[in-house]
């Protein structure tokens, strides 16, 4: 072994670990260090869900009469009209189902875990609003924080994969041409100016990506538009200066957050025209 100001064999000098903050300053150092390598750390334990007044179909009710186990399902949130407002993954173990404290003839069930990505805090007003039904109003998003925002694109992907498709998980050609335009007065993120183009292309409540490898998936067709089109940005300035303070990693460099989507469109044949009139058309 030999390394740079080290004899064949040696080994390195002492200390072996240093502590240091944020400024790089030396806080410590030491010569061993315990527990890093080699300990298994327990996973955390699983979070019970319970599915309260349930009415079991036929496979459900077999589930709970046999080893109260189901491969894969999805859990769907429905609003007030019985649209799917979201869908989540989760594995089926019943640990105890019961009479529902809800009603006669349903039951209560109690699952060993809930599902492994629960929605965070943020996202329960939400989809406090889209359990309203879908979004008729525009940028109703912006009330809401970055993570807030992230959830609405969760929930706008699934209203509009299931609005052009039918189902979540499949495409249809879309026509190429034409103008939309995005209102850019409530951008000041990267959640929000993705809320912003799904607006513009799909109208409230429309997904055009959640993020730069999204977009670029909408940009090949299924989502409401093919390029080439024209994208027109309304009350860009203030947004453009907000997104400043958000960076992309590029090749080689960081680039603003703005700069990458307009890059990414770019390269899609979408116009982006920046209108110096502020105001929006009616929509």
């Amino acid at each position: 072994m030999t390394e740079p100001g080290w004899g064949p064999g040696a080994l390195p000098p002492r200390p072996l670990f240093v502590l240091r903050n944020g400024s790089d300053e030396e806080l410590g150092a030491c010569t061993r260090i315990s527990g890093l390598f080699g300990v298994l750390r327990p996973e955390p334990p699983a979070v019970p869900l319970e599915l309260i007044g349930c009415a079991p179909t036929a496979p459900l009710r077999a589930a709970l009469d046999e080893d109260g186990t189901v491969p894969r399902v999805q859990l769907w949130a429905l609003d007030r009209s019985g649209r799917p407002m979201s869908r989540l993954d989760l594995p089926l173990h019943i640990t105890e189902a019961r009479a529902s404290r809800v009603d006669t003839g349903l039951v209560d069930i109690t699952l060993a875990a809930g599902v492994p990505a629960p929605p965070p805090t943020a996202a329960r007003p939400v989809w406090d609003a889209w359990y309203e039904g879908a979004p008729q109003t525009p940028n109703l998003w912006a009330a809401y924080g970055p993570e807030g925002r992230a959830q609405w694109l969760r929930l706008a992907f699934d209203h509009t994969a299931a609005r052009l498709t039918g189902k979540p998980d499949e495409r249809r050609p879309d026509p190429s041409g034409g103008t939309f335009h995005l209102d850019g007065s409530f951008v000041t993120d990267l959640p929000g100016l993705h809320c912003a183009i799904g607006e513009a292309v799909s109208g409230p409540g429309g997904y055009f990506g959640k993020d730069l490898h999204a977009l670029d998936d909408c940009l090949y067709g299924g989502f409401g538009a093919t390029p080439p089109f024209t994208l027109v940005l309304h009350h860009w300035a203030a947004a453009q200066q907000a997104l400043l303070t958000e960076r992309c990693a590029g090749p080689g460099q960081s680039v603003s957050s703005s700069e990458s989507v307009m890059d990414l469109l770019g390269r899609h044949r979408v116009a982006v025209v920046l209108q110096e009139s502020e105001q929006m058309p009616p929509r």
